[in-house]
């Protein structure tokens, strides 16, 4: 499938399904995070975070493995697939990698918010255009995509991404 951008992308149309509207919902809501894939054979996501500098890898790891693992705790729930790492050169990737089954809005809230508190301005993100209605809309999105994808399992594999204040989902 070519890539296609918000403007090209309905949820009437021919080129959706739940996947790529998971996809694209985390992205607009969200700024702080570079890219996501979703893996059908394993039925993981995995979201990219861009650094601009050196961090402290294994601090930040730690404390969002504990809190997540506490979060969890509280809602009565295990993570099937939890990952961190790191990769590239200059500019550099958090990578987290969580399970469909387990993942809530919630614990991505979090998530987010402590990789934004760990890394300040290294962080690279775009500029949040969303007003309060649009993220409350995407929360709502992702909720809904996210239950959906749930139940039939994710139909494919695909990554999104942001390119000049769009977002572009490829089958991968």
């Amino acid at each position: 499938m070519p890539a296609r951008s918000m403007s090209d992308f309905s949820f009437n149309s021919r080129f959706a399904n739940f996947g790529s509207g998971l996809l694209i919902s985390i992205l607009l809501r969200y700024p702080e995070m570079g890219s996501i894939r979703c893996i059908q054979e394993t039925q993981v996501l995995t979201m990219n975070f861009l650094v601009a500098d050196k961090y402290d890898f294994e601090k930040l790891s730690t404390k969002l493995a504990n809190a997540l693992e506490v979060f969890h705790q509280i809602e009565g729930r295990k993570m099937k697939v939890f990952e961190i790492e790191r990769s590239g050169q200059g500019i550099e990737k958090f990578i987290l990698t969580r399970d469909l089954a387990t993942l809530t809005l919630d614990e991505m809230n979090l998530a987010i918010e402590i990789i934004k508190d760990a890394l300040g301005k290294d962080l690279i993100a775009e500029e949040d255009l969303l007003g309060e209605e649009d993220m409350l809309f995407q929360e709502e999105m992702i909720l809904y995509t996210l239950a959906a994808v749930r139940s039939k399992g994710a139909e494919n594999s695909l990554t999104a991404l942001r390119e000049d204040g769009q977002v572009l989902v490829f089958n991968s």
